[in-house]
C-alpha cells in the first residue's frame, strides 16, 4: 500500500510567519523541535491534540485545517 505523502509548506511558513521559528512553535505547543521536524518530514503522524494546539499557535481556524495538515 502506498503512503501518501502530505505538503506541510504552507504550515512551515505559518510558523514561521507566527512564531519565527520551528524551536520557537514547538515549545508553544509543548513539544521538542525534534518531534515537529519528524512530523513536518512525514516520520511521525501529527495527533488530533498536536493539530489543535498548532492551530490555536498559528490562529488557524477549523475550515483551514486541511490546507495546512492535509494538502497532498
Amino acid at each position: 500500500m502506498r503512503k501518501v505523502r502530505f505538503d506541510y509548506s504552507k504550515l512551515r511558513g505559518r510558523i514561521v510567519e507566527k512564531c519565527g521559528s520551528v524551536d520557537n512553535f514547538a515549545k508553544k505547543i509543548d513539544v521538542t523541535p525534534t518531534t515537529v521536524g519528524r512530523k513536518l518530514s512525514e516520520k511521525s503522524e501529527w495527533s488530533q491534540g498536536e493539530i489543535i494546539k498548532a492551530c490555536e499557535v498559528l490562529d488557524i481556524s477549523a475550515n483551514e485545517i486541511a490546507a495546512y495538515f492535509f494538502e497532498n
